[in-house]
Protein backbone atom coordinates (compact mmCIF):
# COMPACT_ATOMS: atom_id res chain seq x y z
CA UNK A 1 0.00 0.00 0.00
CA UNK A 2 1.33 3.86 -0.56
CA UNK A 3 0.22 6.43 1.64
CA UNK A 4 -1.04 9.43 -0.28
CA UNK A 5 -2.67 11.53 3.16
CA UNK A 6 -2.21 11.06 6.83
CA UNK A 7 -3.13 13.10 10.23
CA UNK A 8 -3.72 12.27 13.71
CA UNK A 9 -6.73 10.11 13.03
CA UNK A 10 -6.92 8.69 9.24
CA UNK A 11 -4.71 7.94 6.20
CA UNK A 12 -5.69 7.34 3.05
CA UNK A 13 -3.67 4.72 0.97
CA UNK A 14 -3.37 3.32 -2.35
CA UNK A 15 -4.41 -0.65 -2.23
CA UNK A 16 -3.23 -3.08 -4.85
CA UNK A 17 -6.02 -5.27 -4.19
CA UNK A 18 -9.94 -4.30 -3.74
CA UNK A 19 -11.81 -4.53 -0.98
CA UNK A 20 -15.05 -3.62 -1.87
CA UNK A 21 -17.93 -6.35 -2.32
CA UNK A 22 -20.24 -4.45 -4.76
CA UNK A 23 -19.87 -6.19 -8.14
CA UNK A 24 -18.48 -2.85 -9.81
CA UNK A 25 -15.93 -2.64 -7.68
CA UNK A 26 -15.44 -6.00 -6.88
CA UNK A 27 -11.61 -7.77 -7.28
CA UNK A 28 -12.43 -10.32 -9.80
CA UNK A 29 -14.46 -7.56 -11.89
CA UNK A 30 -12.28 -5.07 -12.06
CA UNK A 31 -8.86 -6.93 -13.12
CA UNK A 32 -11.28 -8.56 -15.83
CA UNK A 33 -12.40 -5.23 -16.83
CA UNK A 34 -8.24 -3.88 -16.51
CA UNK A 35 -7.50 -6.09 -19.51
CA UNK A 36 -10.50 -5.79 -21.70
CA UNK A 37 -10.42 -1.90 -21.54
CA UNK A 38 -6.57 -1.45 -21.37
CA UNK A 39 -6.74 1.17 -18.20
CA UNK A 40 -5.50 1.60 -15.21
CA UNK A 41 -7.30 1.16 -12.31
CA UNK A 42 -6.74 2.34 -9.01
CA UNK A 43 -7.93 1.24 -5.25
CA UNK A 44 -7.96 3.96 -2.70
CA UNK A 45 -8.62 3.32 0.86
CA UNK A 46 -9.89 5.24 3.83
CA UNK A 47 -8.08 3.94 7.15
CA UNK A 48 -8.55 4.56 11.08
CA UNK A 49 -5.03 4.66 12.13
CA UNK A 50 -5.28 3.31 15.84
CA UNK A 51 -7.73 0.95 15.21
CA UNK A 52 -5.84 0.07 12.01
CA UNK A 53 -8.91 -0.66 10.18
CA UNK A 54 -10.62 -0.49 6.81
CA UNK A 55 -13.69 2.48 6.67
CA UNK A 56 -13.90 3.13 2.79
CA UNK A 57 -12.81 2.12 -0.63
CA UNK A 58 -13.62 3.30 -4.31
CA UNK A 59 -11.57 2.53 -7.44
CA UNK A 60 -10.89 5.15 -10.40
CA UNK A 61 -10.23 3.93 -13.84
CA UNK A 62 -8.78 5.33 -16.87
CA UNK A 63 -7.66 4.40 -20.49
CA UNK A 64 -3.80 4.09 -21.34
CA UNK A 65 -2.47 7.60 -21.92
CA UNK A 66 -6.00 9.38 -21.46
CA UNK A 67 -6.67 11.85 -18.26
CA UNK A 68 -10.58 11.41 -17.84
CA UNK A 69 -10.83 9.18 -14.45
CA UNK A 70 -14.04 7.28 -13.96
CA UNK A 71 -16.04 5.32 -11.56
CA UNK A 72 -16.61 2.35 -12.34
CA UNK A 73 -14.44 1.68 -14.95
CA UNK A 74 -17.82 -0.35 -16.44
CA UNK A 75 -20.78 -0.84 -14.87
CA UNK A 76 -24.55 0.31 -13.85
CA UNK A 77 -22.98 1.91 -10.46
CA UNK A 78 -19.71 2.37 -8.86
CA UNK A 79 -20.49 2.65 -4.50
CA UNK A 80 -18.37 3.81 -2.08
CA UNK A 81 -18.06 0.82 0.26
CA UNK A 82 -18.22 1.85 3.96
CA UNK A 83 -20.43 1.75 6.90
CA UNK A 84 -23.67 3.58 7.14
CA UNK A 85 -22.43 5.21 10.24
CA UNK A 86 -19.72 6.94 8.11
CA UNK A 87 -19.57 10.69 9.19
CA UNK A 88 -20.26 13.15 6.61
CA UNK A 89 -16.82 14.81 7.23
CA UNK A 90 -15.47 11.71 6.79
CA UNK A 91 -16.91 10.92 4.01
CA UNK A 92 -15.36 14.43 2.66
CA UNK A 93 -11.57 13.97 3.45
CA UNK A 94 -11.97 10.60 1.81
CA UNK A 95 -13.19 12.25 -1.36
CA UNK A 96 -11.04 15.16 -1.50
CA UNK A 97 -7.71 13.55 -0.79
CA UNK A 98 -8.73 11.20 -3.83
CA UNK A 99 -10.16 14.26 -5.98
CA UNK A 100 -7.02 16.20 -4.59
CA UNK A 101 -4.53 13.11 -6.04
CA UNK A 102 -5.79 12.84 -9.23
CA UNK A 103 -5.52 16.34 -10.24
CA UNK A 104 -2.48 16.98 -9.00
CA UNK A 105 -0.47 14.00 -9.38
CA UNK A 106 -2.23 11.75 -12.16
CA UNK A 107 -2.70 15.00 -13.85
CA UNK A 108 -6.36 14.39 -14.31
CA UNK A 109 -8.29 16.86 -16.32
CA UNK A 110 -11.80 15.40 -15.05
CA UNK A 111 -13.31 12.92 -12.64
CA UNK A 112 -16.67 11.10 -13.19
CA UNK A 113 -18.81 9.14 -10.80
CA UNK A 114 -22.19 6.91 -11.46
CA UNK A 115 -22.99 6.57 -8.29
CA UNK A 116 -25.84 4.11 -7.43
CA UNK A 117 -29.60 4.36 -7.16
CA UNK A 118 -30.66 5.84 -4.38
CA UNK A 119 -32.66 2.88 -2.97
CA UNK A 120 -29.10 1.32 -2.43
CA UNK A 121 -27.89 1.33 0.72
CA UNK A 122 -29.61 4.26 1.05
CA UNK A 123 -28.28 6.19 3.76
CA UNK A 124 -24.69 6.15 2.94
CA UNK A 125 -25.05 7.16 -0.80
CA UNK A 126 -27.63 10.05 0.75
CA UNK A 127 -24.42 11.37 2.57
CA UNK A 128 -22.24 10.67 -0.82
CA UNK A 129 -24.17 12.91 -2.71
CA UNK A 130 -24.17 15.71 -0.13
CA UNK A 131 -20.58 15.74 -0.25
CA UNK A 132 -20.24 15.56 -3.80
CA UNK A 133 -22.52 18.78 -4.26
CA UNK A 134 -20.59 20.87 -1.32
CA UNK A 135 -17.47 19.95 -3.00
CA UNK A 136 -18.40 21.19 -6.03
CA UNK A 137 -19.11 18.26 -7.81
CA UNK A 138 -21.83 18.71 -10.44
CA UNK A 139 -25.03 16.49 -11.52
CA UNK A 140 -24.11 15.51 -15.38
CA UNK A 141 -27.18 13.16 -15.47
CA UNK A 142 -30.21 12.60 -13.41
CA UNK A 143 -31.51 9.11 -14.68
CA UNK A 144 -34.48 6.99 -12.96
CA UNK A 145 -33.75 3.93 -11.69
CA UNK A 146 -37.06 1.02 -11.16
CA UNK A 147 -36.10 -1.94 -8.80
CA UNK A 148 -38.86 -4.36 -7.19
CA UNK A 149 -38.80 -5.03 -3.35
CA UNK A 150 -38.32 -8.50 -2.77
CA UNK A 151 -41.12 -10.04 -0.46
CA UNK A 152 -43.19 -12.22 -1.23
CA UNK A 153 -45.39 -13.46 -4.11
CA UNK A 154 -48.30 -12.69 -2.84
CA UNK A 155 -47.12 -8.85 -2.95
CA UNK A 156 -45.88 -9.11 -5.99
CA UNK A 157 -49.69 -9.96 -7.80
CA UNK A 158 -50.88 -7.00 -6.00
CA UNK A 159 -48.76 -4.41 -7.02
CA UNK A 160 -49.18 -5.57 -10.81
CA UNK A 161 -50.77 -3.56 -12.39
CA UNK A 162 -54.63 -4.98 -13.72
CA UNK A 163 -53.34 -5.18 -17.06
CA UNK A 164 -50.20 -6.76 -16.54
CA UNK A 165 -51.97 -9.73 -14.05
CA UNK A 166 -54.52 -10.50 -16.84
CA UNK A 167 -51.58 -11.30 -19.32
CA UNK A 168 -49.53 -12.99 -16.46
CA UNK A 169 -52.74 -15.31 -16.29
CA UNK A 170 -52.97 -15.86 -19.55
CA UNK A 171 -49.29 -17.28 -20.56
CA UNK A 172 -49.14 -18.98 -16.90
CA UNK A 173 -52.21 -21.53 -18.99
CA UNK A 174 -49.69 -22.01 -21.93
CA UNK A 175 -47.66 -24.55 -19.79
CA UNK A 176 -44.35 -22.79 -19.73
CA UNK A 177 -41.29 -23.10 -17.82
CA UNK A 178 -38.00 -21.06 -16.58
CA UNK A 179 -34.14 -22.20 -16.66
CA UNK A 180 -31.20 -21.54 -15.48
CA UNK A 181 -28.74 -21.99 -18.68
CA UNK A 182 -25.77 -24.25 -17.97
CA UNK A 183 -24.44 -24.36 -21.47
CA UNK A 184 -22.40 -21.79 -23.45
CA UNK A 185 -25.63 -22.58 -26.49
CA UNK A 186 -27.98 -22.63 -23.96
CA UNK A 187 -26.57 -18.88 -22.96
CA UNK A 188 -26.13 -18.11 -26.70
CA UNK A 189 -29.50 -18.18 -26.90
CA UNK A 190 -30.57 -16.25 -24.71
CA UNK A 191 -28.19 -13.87 -25.77
CA UNK A 192 -29.57 -14.08 -29.10
CA UNK A 193 -33.44 -13.83 -28.21
CA UNK A 194 -32.19 -10.75 -26.34
CA UNK A 195 -30.29 -8.84 -29.48
CA UNK A 196 -33.34 -9.60 -31.16
CA UNK A 197 -35.96 -7.86 -29.22
CA UNK A 198 -33.94 -5.15 -28.76
CA UNK A 199 -32.78 -4.78 -32.38
CA UNK A 200 -36.80 -4.79 -33.49
CA UNK A 201 -37.45 -1.92 -30.59
CA UNK A 202 -34.40 0.28 -32.19
CA UNK A 203 -31.32 -0.45 -29.32
CA UNK A 204 -28.43 -1.94 -29.88
CA UNK A 205 -26.36 -4.57 -27.27
CA UNK A 206 -23.73 -2.91 -25.45
CA UNK A 207 -21.94 -6.00 -25.28
CA UNK A 208 -21.41 -9.13 -27.64
CA UNK A 209 -21.74 -12.89 -26.75
CA UNK A 210 -18.23 -13.34 -26.43
CA UNK A 211 -17.75 -10.59 -24.44
CA UNK A 212 -20.23 -11.34 -22.04
CA UNK A 213 -19.59 -14.96 -21.87
CA UNK A 214 -15.66 -13.76 -20.96
CA UNK A 215 -17.41 -11.72 -18.02
CA UNK A 216 -19.07 -14.99 -17.14
CA UNK A 217 -16.01 -16.62 -16.78
CA UNK A 218 -14.40 -14.19 -14.60
CA UNK A 219 -17.06 -13.45 -12.29
CA UNK A 220 -18.44 -17.05 -12.24
CA UNK A 221 -21.76 -17.23 -10.48
CA UNK A 222 -22.59 -14.14 -10.58
CA UNK A 223 -23.88 -13.65 -13.98
CA UNK A 224 -26.73 -15.64 -14.81
CA UNK A 225 -28.75 -16.85 -18.14
CA UNK A 226 -32.44 -17.06 -17.58
CA UNK A 227 -35.11 -18.38 -20.10
CA UNK A 228 -38.69 -18.95 -20.07
CA UNK A 229 -39.43 -21.94 -22.42
CA UNK A 230 -42.62 -23.08 -23.83
CA UNK A 231 -41.45 -27.37 -25.40
CA UNK A 232 -38.35 -26.04 -27.11
CA UNK A 233 -38.78 -22.22 -27.88
CA UNK A 234 -37.36 -19.78 -26.09
CA UNK A 235 -39.56 -17.36 -25.33
CA UNK A 236 -38.32 -14.51 -23.33
CA UNK A 237 -34.94 -13.96 -21.40
CA UNK A 238 -33.15 -12.38 -19.19
CA UNK A 239 -29.22 -11.94 -18.21
CA UNK A 240 -28.73 -11.36 -14.36
CA UNK A 241 -25.88 -10.11 -12.40
CA UNK A 242 -25.44 -10.50 -8.46
CA UNK A 243 -24.33 -6.77 -7.11
CA UNK A 244 -24.25 -8.03 -3.40
CA UNK A 245 -25.97 -10.29 -0.93
CA UNK A 246 -29.07 -7.84 -1.06
CA UNK A 247 -29.49 -7.60 -4.55
CA UNK A 248 -30.03 -8.82 -7.96
CA UNK A 249 -29.83 -6.69 -11.45
CA UNK A 250 -31.32 -7.42 -14.54
CA UNK A 251 -28.94 -6.58 -17.07
CA UNK A 252 -30.69 -7.54 -20.13
CA UNK A 253 -33.85 -8.80 -20.65
CA UNK A 254 -36.60 -9.30 -23.31
CA UNK A 255 -39.00 -11.62 -25.38
CA UNK A 256 -38.58 -12.86 -28.93
CA UNK A 257 -40.43 -10.49 -31.25
CA UNK A 258 -42.59 -13.44 -32.56
CA UNK A 259 -44.43 -13.78 -29.24
CA UNK A 260 -44.50 -10.35 -27.94
CA UNK A 261 -48.29 -10.20 -28.69
CA UNK A 262 -48.26 -12.80 -25.66
CA UNK A 263 -46.27 -10.75 -23.06
CA UNK A 264 -44.00 -13.74 -21.79
CA UNK A 265 -41.41 -11.29 -20.14
CA UNK A 266 -43.69 -10.13 -17.56
CA UNK A 267 -44.35 -14.35 -16.63
CA UNK A 268 -40.64 -14.54 -16.48
CA UNK A 269 -40.12 -11.55 -14.43
CA UNK A 270 -42.50 -13.19 -11.92
CA UNK A 271 -39.79 -16.13 -12.19
CA UNK A 272 -36.96 -13.90 -11.34
CA UNK A 273 -38.92 -12.51 -8.77
CA UNK A 274 -39.37 -16.03 -7.33
CA UNK A 275 -35.95 -17.26 -7.74
CA UNK A 276 -34.95 -13.67 -5.55
CA UNK A 277 -37.06 -14.46 -3.27
CA UNK A 278 -35.43 -18.13 -2.67
CA UNK A 279 -32.26 -17.03 -2.82
CA UNK A 280 -32.47 -14.47 -0.48
CA UNK A 281 -32.53 -11.41 -2.20
CA UNK A 282 -34.35 -8.00 -1.41
CA UNK A 283 -33.76 -6.09 -4.34
CA UNK A 284 -34.40 -7.17 -7.92
CA UNK A 285 -32.96 -4.30 -9.94
CA UNK A 286 -34.85 -3.82 -13.18
CA UNK A 287 -32.03 -0.33 -14.41
CA UNK A 288 -33.03 2.49 -15.94
CA UNK A 289 -35.58 4.27 -17.92
CA UNK A 290 -33.67 7.22 -19.39
CA UNK A 291 -31.17 7.67 -21.48
CA UNK A 292 -28.81 10.69 -21.02
CA UNK A 293 -31.83 11.72 -18.37
CA UNK A 294 -34.57 11.58 -20.91
CA UNK A 295 -37.29 8.97 -19.96
CA UNK A 296 -38.15 6.58 -22.42
CA UNK A 297 -42.44 6.69 -21.18
CA UNK A 298 -43.55 3.23 -22.18
CA UNK A 299 -40.63 1.84 -20.62
CA UNK A 300 -41.86 3.79 -17.73
CA UNK A 301 -45.08 2.89 -17.58
CA UNK A 302 -43.96 -0.75 -18.30
CA UNK A 303 -42.18 -1.24 -15.20
CA UNK A 304 -44.37 0.86 -13.44
CA UNK A 305 -46.94 -1.69 -14.34
CA UNK A 306 -44.91 -4.39 -13.19
CA UNK A 307 -44.72 -3.00 -9.46
CA UNK A 308 -41.61 -1.30 -9.44
CA UNK A 309 -40.49 2.16 -7.80
CA UNK A 310 -38.26 4.54 -9.33
CA UNK A 311 -35.50 6.19 -7.57
CA UNK A 312 -32.99 8.68 -8.58
CA UNK A 313 -29.50 7.98 -10.01
CA UNK A 314 -26.98 10.63 -10.78
CA UNK A 315 -24.11 10.74 -12.54
CA UNK A 316 -21.29 13.59 -10.88
CA UNK A 317 -18.58 14.96 -12.73
CA UNK A 318 -15.30 17.34 -11.43
CA UNK A 319 -13.24 18.97 -13.81
CA UNK A 320 -9.79 20.58 -13.10
CA UNK A 321 -10.35 24.00 -13.84
CA UNK A 322 -13.38 23.74 -11.01
CA UNK A 323 -11.33 22.08 -8.68
CA UNK A 324 -8.37 24.52 -8.57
Amino acid sequence: MTEIFQDDNYSVVISSCAQNTTLFNRADFLNHQRDVFNCEIIVFELRNIHANSLLASIDFACTANGSAWRTPVTGAFSNLSGLKSLSFAEIALFIDTVSHFLFNTRKATTLSWRTPPLYYHAMLNHKVHNVLFRSGWKIATSDLNFHLPVTDYSTFRTQLAGSKRKELNKITRSETRFEVATSRDAMREIYDVIKANRQAQGYPMTMSAEALLALKDAIKDDLIFTALKRDTTTLAGAILMNIDETTRYVFYWGEHPDFRHESPVVKLCEHLYLDAVAQGYRHLDIGISTVNSVPNEGLVNFKVGIGCEISQKLTFTLSAQDNI
